[in-house]
């Protein structure tokens, strides 16, 4: 990606940069940049792939898991979550989550409680695992 940086006095554009230029990154660097940000966490409910595929009587790892997820999560009502996120797995893997709840601090979203769940969540209960907190992906 590239991007052309303006001078605040005049119109005309500097010499154009690369957007890790711009966000303070040193491309020819081996390490990990210095910039890191803050952990967030996410509470909420994942979507389990092998409950799909069970409850939809699915052939697994077939094209029309994907579709089902899709049907699901657009089958809940758009205010029951904050956000569909993915949430880190203790072995590096990520799953897929409806989001109720999030904060920087993870203590702090196991003590607050979840609100009571929308009935359009609570029929989509069967393909779902939680309610759990991941780190956010």
């Amino acid at each position: 990606m590239r991007a052309r940086v303006w001078t605040s006095n005049t119109n005309q554009a500097s010499t154009p940069v690369s957007f890790v230029h711009i966000i303070g990154l040193n491309p020819t660097s081996s390490t990990k940049s210095t910039m890191l940000l803050p952990k967030q966490y996410i509470k909420g409910f994942a979507i389990n792939r092998e409950k799909m595929t069970a409850f939809h009587k699915l052939e697994p790892g077939s094209p029309e898991v994907e579709t089902a997820i899709h049907f699901t999560i657009r089958y809940i009502d758009r205010d029951a979550f904050l956000t569909i996120d993915c949430g880190l797995l203790p072995d590096g893997g990520r799953r897929l989550v409806v989001v109720l709840d999030e904060d920087d601090e993870e203590d702090k979203l196991k003590e607050r409680p979840l609100k009571p769940f929308d009935s359009s969540l609570n029929e989509v209960m069967p393909v779902l695992d939680g309610p759990d907190i991941w780190e956010r992906a």
